[in-house]
């Protein structure tokens, strides 16, 4: 009986032809599949990925989370969001060149002021991070924000 395969696949260099089969094994035997061939685009979309679980407040209120755009050649773009319990508390517009990543810096709001003052050693703050790429999927991870002091 046929069966239905998918499968994606990561990392193939762009405009290149890759030739494939597929391989079914089962109690009767193996059978091999026809040649297939197929041809990537000359450029893959890159998707962002929100990286790690903990992200940080410096003095200044500043807020950093790590991105990383990945698995295309073209550069991430969009707007990050930083919420907590559905209210925005920093926010501002991301690019990030294809195969890399790093953290992206956001000044908090006052909401965020507020809202990050309970932060403390045994509680540090759950937020969302939601990443809008341009023309890509949206990425949302929770993280939790450590404060940073410094003496």
């Amino acid at each position: 009986t046929p069966v239905a395969v998918h499968q994606e696949i990561f990392g193939l260099s762009p405009n290149t032809t890759y030739h494939y089969r597929l391989v079914a094994t089962s109690s009767a035997g193996t059978s091999d599949g026809a040649d297939q061939t197929l041809t990537t685009p000359s450029t893959a979309t890159s998707q962002v990925a929100v990286l790690g679980h903990e992200g940080f407040v410096s003095p200044g209120w500043i807020v950093g989370a790590e991105l990383g755009c990945f698995h295309g050649t073209s550069q991430c773009a969009g707007q990050l969001t930083m919420s907590h319990n559905g209210t925005t508390i920093a926010q501002r517009s991301y690019s990030i060149p294809a195969d890399s990543g790093g953290f992206q810096n956001m000044e908090l709001n006052s909401t965020g002021q507020t809202d990050l003052g309970s932060n403390g050693v045994w509680h540090l703050l759950p937020v969302t991070i939601t990443a809008t790429q341009t023309g890509g999927p949206t990425v949302s991870w929770v993280i939790h924000l450590a404060r940073w002091v410094w003496h």
